[in-house]
C-alpha cells in the first residue's frame, strides 16, 4: 500500500515528483511538500519512538519476524515454536538462500539499536534493585534518595520492602513478551501471602500482601480459625525504568 499525505497551501496545476531515500518530494510552482511512501510493499515502517513502546522481547520477535517471512529456519525453540504456528510461515529449504533488501536491513538495524538501549536499561534496573535491597537490609535510609524514595519515618514500608526482597529472587526473574516476573505465594495454614517483583516495559512493580485465608480453611469453614478477612491487604511500590536507573514513582495500597 502506498500512503500519500498532501498538504496544499495554494492550489496549483503544475507538479514535479521526485523519489529520494524512500520519500516523495513533490514540487509545485509555489511550494514543496514531502510525503512518506513505502517502496518495499512488505516491509513495515517504524520510527524509533514507536519501537521504544515495545519490550525487549517484543522487539526481538519483531526483528525475527522479518527473517521468518523470508522462510528463515530457527534453531531457537522459542522462535521456531512460535513461527511454526503462524499460517503465513513457510520454512525455506536453506537459510543460505535468504537475503534482506535495503529497507529490511535498515529496519533490523533500528530495532537492534533500540534493543541494545533497552537491554542496558534492564541491566541497570536489576542492579538498582540489588542496591535497593542492600540499602533496605542495612537500614541505610539516607541512601534511599538515590531512587527519589523517602521513607525516613515509615518503618512499615521499610519492613514491607524487606519482606519482598527476603522472599523474591532478583536473579530468577523471567520474561514473556510483555512482562518479567518473580512471584512467591506462601500459605502458612492461616493466610495466603504473595510477594512479587514485576517488570513491564516502563516500570518495575514490587508488591506484597495478605490476600485470603489458607486453602485448608476451606470456602465455608467450620469457624475453627482466627482468620479475619479485615486483615487482608496489598501494597504496591512503583518505579520508573529510565536510562539513569530506577526512579521511585509512588506507593499504592488496598485493604
Amino acid at each position: 500500500m502506498i500512503i500519500l499525505v498532501i498538504i496544499l497551501m495554494k492550489l496549483t496545476m503544475t507538479f514535479k515528483t521526485v523519489i529520494r531515500h524512500n520519500l516523495i518530494y513533490i514540487y509545485t510552482s509555489s511550494l514543496l511538500f514531502i510525503s512518506t511512501i513505502s517502496l518495499s510493499q512488505n516491509t513495515p515502517k517504524y520510527s524509533e519512538k514507536v519501537l521504544n513502546e515495545n519490550s525487549i522481547e517484543e522487539l526481538a520477535l519483531m526483528r525475527n519476524e522479518i527473517l521468518a517471512k523470508k522462510g528463515y529456519v530457527f534453531t531457537n525453540s522459542k522462535y521456531s515454536n512460535y513461527f511454526e504456528r503462524q499460517k503465513w510461515y513457510k520454512p525455506a529449504s536453506s537459510n543460505n538462500t535468504i537475503t534482506l533488501d535495503a529497507n529490511e536491513n535498515t529496519l533490523v538495524d533500528l530495532i537492534k539499536k533500540v534493543e541494545t538501549k533497552k537491554k542496558e536499561m534492564r541491566v541497570k534496573a536489576l542492579n538498582d534493585l540489588k542496591e535497593l535491597k542492600r540499602i533496605i537490609n542495612s537500614n541505610d535510609k539516607a541512601q534511599l534518595s538515590k531512587f527519589a524514595l523517602t521513607l525516613n519515618k515509615d518503618t512499615y514500608y521499610i519492613n514491607s520492602l524487606k519482606s519482598i526482597f527476603d522472599v523474591c529472587n532478583i536473579d530468577d526473574i523471567n520474561w514473556t513478551q510483555k512482562e518479567g516476573l518473580n512471584k512467591v505465594s506462601i500459605d502458612n495454614g492461616d493466610a495466603i501471602s504473595i510477594y512479587y517483583i514485576k517488570f513491564t516495559n516502563t516500570q518495575v512493580i514490587l508488591s506484597e500482601g495478605r490476600i485470603q485465608h489458607s486453602e485448608i480453611f476451606g470456602d465455608y469453614g467450620d469457624g475453627y480459625s482466627s482468620y479475619e478477612s479485615e486483615d487482608e491487604y496489598v501494597t504496591w511500590y512503583f518505579f520508573s525504568i529510565t536510562e539513569q536507573g530506577l526512579k521511585f514513582q509512588k506507593i499504592d495500597g488496598a485493604g
